[in-house]
């Protein structure tokens, strides 16, 4: 299957990043490393080999290597045990060798290891190659895990699922690397015949997005079905938040509508997500009937949703809403742990309230609010007590004085 982006006019050569050649290290091969200050003394080092002269097997020598912490030491034992007759490498030794040499840093040096293994044809050598890429990239390293999966695609014999594919994908988005490295693993997916899924769609949009081209993620989009898969909601949050975040709203709200009709599922991340954007470009009906959505399908708001719904309200003066939200988030509540988050957002939408029902002159409403809350701002006392004197009502204006003055919140300006 052709990977179809054209546009960017892409090199075929080698990354940068991947040897040219294809180095086939014997085991006597010459390997060149600074001393190691903290090397192990001969002592140590001669009775490891003693030990393996007594017990040579590929498990004893993972162990022996999985012991011997500096790089130096490791390649001596892992050469003298390739010079032993009746001892044969295996995928386990090759791995614990290729697994210390990624680790350090030493990527071609690694991918010798890696080609060595495939000639040599050890047992299972395909499951070891997988391994360790899973394993250098739960351990961030994403070029070593990169350059693994070039020696595998060098190799008409090895063919990596699906699942790989995608964890690496995903794990070099969320790592936030250059859109090259993501665009390599899709076109190595797709030269070994791998159909992708709406996971792998997702990955490659966004990066895409991330890396600024987003005429062709949007292309991307047009051609999703066209592969065999269905946008989800991790899709559309995707599109419509990386749409909306660059300016291009009336693109964003037609994705938007496509949503709609398609009846797409969507999760409690979506929502978090795209109704504060929404209604941080003051748009309120898309974040009203987002939010009746979102609450229509049993899915209950979090204190951004919330604090996002509520600030939107208060601009658009619909301030009754906005106290009915207020009062309906901290009824649901949240759960212990973002008990501390939940008194500095009540805090700001609180703010947020007060300030607006000073704007309409609903007055009562607002001190009743700052005292209820306990909010020591004094911006919005200021402002209540200013606006009470305003309109002559100098009784009530001392009395908020002197509650400001007691809570010590004045300021030169009260």
């Amino acid at each position: 299957m052709a990977v179809k982006l054209s546009p960017l006019s892409l090199s075929r050569r080698i990354p940068m990043w991947v040897s040219l050649k294809v180095h086939l290290y014997s085991s006597s091969c010459a390997f060149k490393l600074k001393p190691d200050p903290n090397q192990s003394n001969s002592t140590e080092f001669e009775a490891k080999i003693q030990f393996l002269k007594n017990k040579l097997h590929p498990d004893s020598l993972v162990s022996v290597l999985g012991t011997t912490p500096d790089l130096n030491s490791s390649m001596k034992l892992f050469k003298w045990a390739s010079l032993q007759k009746r001892f044969t490498h295996t995928a386990d030794t090759y791995s614990s060798m290729i697994r210390k040499l990624g680790m350090s840093g030493h990527v071609e040096e690694m991918e010798g290891f890696c080609n060595e293994m495939v000639r040599d044809k050890c047992s299972e050598f395909d499951k070891s190659l997988l391994s360790l890429i899973n394993s250098f990239v739960s351990n961030h390293r994403f070029s070593e895990a990169l350059r693994i999966l070039y020696v595998m695609s060098c190799s008409s014999s090895i063919k990596p699922p699906l699942g790989t594919f995608n964890e690496l994908m995903g794990a070099l988005v969320e790592g936030k690397r250059d859109f090259k490295d993501v665009l390599f693993v899709y076109k190595e997916m797709m030269k070994s015949g791998i159909v992708p899924n709406i996971d792998t769609l997702n990955y490659l949009l966004e990066a895409l997005f991330g890396s600024g081209r987003v005429d062709l993620a949007m292309d991307q989009y047009k051609r999703i079905e066209k592969k065999g898969c269905v946008p989800n909601t991790l899709s559309f949050r995707i599109l419509i938040s990386g749409l909306a975040v660059r300016n291009r709203v009336e693109e964003s709200i037609i994705i938007l509508k496509e949503m709609f009709q398609c009846e797409c599922e969507l999760d409690s991340s979506f929502y978090s997500c795209i109704i504060p954007i929404f209604c941080s470009l003051k748009n309120l009906e898309i974040g009203l009937r987002l939010f009746k959505m979102m609450k229509a399908s049993g899915l209950s708001p979090d204190f951004v949703v919330y604090r996002a719904m509520i600030r939107c309200l208060c601009e658009f003066y619909h301030l009754d809403d906005a106290m009915g939200l207020f009062k309906e988030m901290v009824d649901n509540g949240l759960s212990p742990d973002h008990q501390v988050c939940l008194d500095i957002v009540n805090h700001q939408v609180c703010l947020d309230i007060v300030n607006s029902l000073c704007k309409s002159n609903r007055l009562v409403e607002a001190e009743k609010l700052l005292e209820g809350r306990n909010i020591l701002d004094i911006c919005s006392h200021n402002a209540l007590l200013e606006l009470y004197c305003d309109i002559g009502n100098f009784i009530r204006a001392k009395v908020v004085f002197d509650k400001m003055f007691e809570r010590e919140i004045t300021d030169a300006r009260s």
